[in-house]
């Protein structure tokens, strides 16, 4: 339940096969676990190493080994057999994760543009692209290969991810002229808060611009092509576009009216009352504030420094330039939205409106845009924390464990 983390557990005994979500988190846990095993029986041995030496990293290593100790050829042919059987069941296991979580949306009939048998395969597809633009930013600035072998790699997966981002633009494409030309107005509604809405920017410049345009001619002009460093900045703007992907996923389709009149009726709805707070709302608001703020600048230095420890190098002007550089972007961001609208507005005001363009002979129908929901600042601290965390992690988990260590047999 939202909000009751520790009821999490009875989903695995008050079982409903009929619940998409319900599957859907049987097969998140079975993929966890799988790739859980292939991680660590692919370290055995170089845990079952780095535990014999000294120092904290030698413990860790220990306790991550698991009480192996076993470093024979005999036993590194068994672990990658085990691992190639892991292999094939994830894939299966993948299809039904991302597929999924597709489903999840694809099924619920009240909101038109999710609901349709094109979502589960979009979502597939886009999984494939992030995954593979993440690989190739990770071994294109991360990897400890040869560099002859870790370039040849770069440009292969490169080349390889540009072709899914094709086809991923290919259904988005196939998902809103089908829309546009059938003129169905559940459809027209949330492809114009996608281009014209609050967020426009998100689409257009994030998804379009930054994450495919930029991206596929990084990739394909012979020039930048050929260089791993520009190819693998081409899958880091693919890996953001994906984000905005799913922003304009999410919430334009969230904020499409339901029913007639359905927008209109919140602000004839009696205000409910409220309770009046203990401290001024200009305290609170401040200390929200400087608590966003905070928090930010915290992910943000620590996941910089450790990134460039990671590398082996000092934080010196440049990367103290280019943290400065991305903490007034990100602070600015979230300042934008404190004080805004953090849900539904039942308080009794009308929602936002928004005056489209008449672009395209109005090909998109009315000019007034309705949009009742935009995040809160909870919201995007949220998800800059993941961010930061997962950046923070890879750095702790690369200067720790023994990745990609070759020793003499």
């Amino acid at each position: 339940d939202l909000g009751h983390m520790e009821r999490f557990w009875t989903v695995f005994v008050h079982r409903n096969l009929w619940s998409v979500l319900e599957i859907e988190i049987h097969f998140y846990v079975i993929y966890i676990v799988i790739l859980c095993a292939e991680l660590w029986l692919l370290m055995r041995r170089d845990l079952i190493r780095c535990g014999q030496g000294e120092g904290w990293q030698a413990t860790v290593c220990r306790i991550l080994a698991l009480g192996s100790r076993d470093l024979s050829e005999e036993s590194a042919r068994r672990d990658m057999g085990i691992v190639k059987v892991l292999g094939i069941l994830g894939i299966p296991t993948a299809i039904g994760v991302h597929g999924g979580t597709g489903a999840i949306f694809a099924v619920v009939k009240a909101r038109p543009m999710w609901f349709g048998p094109l979502f589960p395969i979009i979502f597939i597809v886009s999984a494939l692209v992030s995954g593979g633009a993440l690989l190739t930013f990770l071994t294109a600035f991360f990897s400890r290969l040869p560099e002859e072998e870790r370039k040849t790699l770069t440009l292969d997966l490169g080349k390889l991810t540009a072709a899914i981002l094709a086809f991923d633009l290919l259904l988005m494409w196939s998902e809103f002229s089908v829309g546009i030309y059938g003129n169905i107005p559940e459809h027209l509604e949330v492809m114009r808060l996608s281009f014209f809405g609050p967020f426009w920017w998100v689409f257009w410049l994030v998804q379009i611009l930054f994450g495919a345009v930029i991206p596929l001619s990084l990739i394909l002009w012979p020039v930048t092509g050929r260089d791993r460093r520009w190819v693998g900045l081409a899958g880091l703007m693919i890996v953001v576009g994906i984000f905005g992907v799913r922003l304009n996923i999410v919430i334009p389709a969230l904020n499409a009216e339901i029913l007639p009149g359905f927008l209109d009726s919140y602000h004839v709805i009696p205000a409910p009352p409220k309770a009046v707070p203990a401290y001024p709302p200009g305290i609170v608001t401040s200390l929200a504030s400087l608590a966003v703020l905070a928090a930010l600048l915290t992910f943000l230095l620590a996941g910089v420094t450790a990134w460039r420890r990671a590398r082996g190098q000092a934080l010196g002007r440049v990367g103290q330039a280019t943290a400065t550089v991305a903490i007034v972007l990100i602070a600015l961001l979230s300042l934008r939205w404190i004080g805004g609208t953090t849900a539904l507005n039942i308080t009794g005001s009308a929602p936002i409106r928004m005056t489209v363009p008449a672009v395209l002979g109005g090909l998109f129908g009315e000019t007034h845009l309705p949009f009742l929901y935009i995040p809160s600042p909870n919201e995007w601290l949220s998800s800059m924390g993941l961010l930061g965390l997962t950046v923070l992690l890879f750095a702790l988990g690369w200067t720790t464990l023994p990745l990609e260590v070759e020793h003499e047999s």
